[in-house]
């Protein structure tokens, strides 16, 4: 395994550049909702599932806005904030070409097919360090169940998480994008996270979220180069 990140701005491109702008439209969406759970606590009352209709067409423009790409978007809220829902998703996605529609999981800590979403690495990360946060590959088993990379940030008021914004990027748009600048190079690349796991191979032995075995001999290199890509925290290699 050959660490390559110096080529990283030519295989992305101008994705990175539209993954930079989906970060800021999660980032707009993060500060409508800051504002409006600010608004609704100085009006002496406790914010309701009603009260996020209003955030419903910053969520549908976010994703028509990046259709090639973002597959969900929308908002997942610390337990406790809503005063009618201890647990809330205001997420909506692309099921269909019509038009977005509503997640829909079981959010009850006691049923057997709880979706704990607090636990989730794209949850449980900006939350708990208020940064920006890049998750995946993983299979989005929740919703599209296609491998997926969601970027997340917390919203905050008065220093505290109240919520993550979040959008998925589904990884065949990425490869749409980016396969056919790796094809053209002389040997096989593959993208990898900090963990190791295949973002995107132009070979076929190394496909979507499989585990690099030479990744543990080198795991500080990849999470050095890693730290310093952006917008995704990802390092081409060679084989």
């Amino acid at each position: 395994m050959i660490l390559l990140p110096e080529i990283c701005g030519d295989l992305l491109g101008d994705v990175a550049d539209e993954i930079e702008s989906v970060f800021s439209a999660v980032g707009g969406l993060a500060d409508e909702l800051g504002a409006l759970l600010a608004a609704v606590l100085s009006a002496r009352r406790e914010p309701v599932r009603e009260d996020l209709v209003v955030l419903r067409p910053v969520i549908a423009g976010l994703l028509q806005s990046h259709r090639s790409l973002v597959k969900g978007a929308g908002a997942i809220f610390t337990p406790g904030v809503l005063a009618d829902a201890p647990r809330w998703i205001e997420w909506w996605w692309w099921r269909t070409s019509s038009a977005p529609e509503a997640l829909r999981v079981n959010l009850d800590p006691e049923a057997p097919d709880h979706y704990d979403y607090l636990s989730a690495e794209w949850y449980r990360i900006p939350a708990s360090t208020g940064t920006r946060h890049v998750t995946g590959p993983y299979v989005d088993y929740a919703c599209t169940n296609e491998y997926a990379v969601t970027l997340s940030l917390p919203v905050l008021l008065d220093g505290r998480a109240v919520a993550v914004a979040g959008s998925d990027l589904i990884v065949s748009g990425l490869e749409e994008r980016v396969l056919p600048r790796m094809c053209k190079l002389a040997r096989p690349l593959a993208l990898i996270n900090a963990q190791g796991r295949v973002v995107l191979s132009s070979s076929p032995d190394w496909t979507p979220g499989m585990l690099h075995p030479s990744a543990q001999s080198v795991r500080s290199e990849i999470q050095a180069a890693c730290a310093c890509a952006s917008p995704l925290p990802w390092v081409p290699v060679g084989f």
